[in-house]
């Protein structure tokens, strides 16, 4: 599922791990045909940028990047590495495009979306206001009224 499950950076990194030593151990003929399986992990990793424990697998992703491109060659990885870019570029565009196509298609549901987006939108600034007063003195203004 997202976000890794139990466990995430230390399973991520012991496939990284692997990645690169399959890759060295198969050599360039059998590792080609896996690059495709191997890119998309690595290229997730790399890519996306979401706090400090992602820092760790981007760096061996990065490492593992290198071995690999080091056993297939430069040229036969990028093709790889950027058919998954693509690929996963289309996704988000196609996911998009759904959004878009549902806002369109049933307007009602899009009002109520926006409708609930604004009222979140208006809590939470009441309680960000609130906690503001609280910590600035709101007892003095009461003080002063009295």
């Amino acid at each position: 599922g997202k976000g890794g499950g139990e466990g995430g950076p230390a399973k991520r990194s012991c496939v990284f791990k692997f990645f690169a030593a399959m890759a060295v151990k198969l050599g360039p003929d059998a590792t080609v045909p896996l690059l495709p399986m191997i890119c998309a992990p690595l290229f997730r990793a790399i890519e996306t940028d979401a706090g400090e424990k992602r820092d760790v697998c981007k760096a061996l992703a990065q490492e593992v990047v290198e071995v690999v491109q080091g056993v297939v060659g430069h040229e036969l990885f990028f093709a790889a590495f950027n058919a998954c870019r693509a690929r996963q570029k289309e996704r988000k565009d196609s996911r998009r495009a759904e959004r878009t196509m549902r806002k369109v298609l049933d307007p009602q549901a899009a009002a109520a979306t926006r409708i609930s987006k604004n009222l979140r939108k208006k809590v939470s600034k009441k309680r960000k206001v609130a906690a503001h007063q609280d910590g600035r003195g709101k007892k003095l203004r009461g003080a002063e009224e009295e």
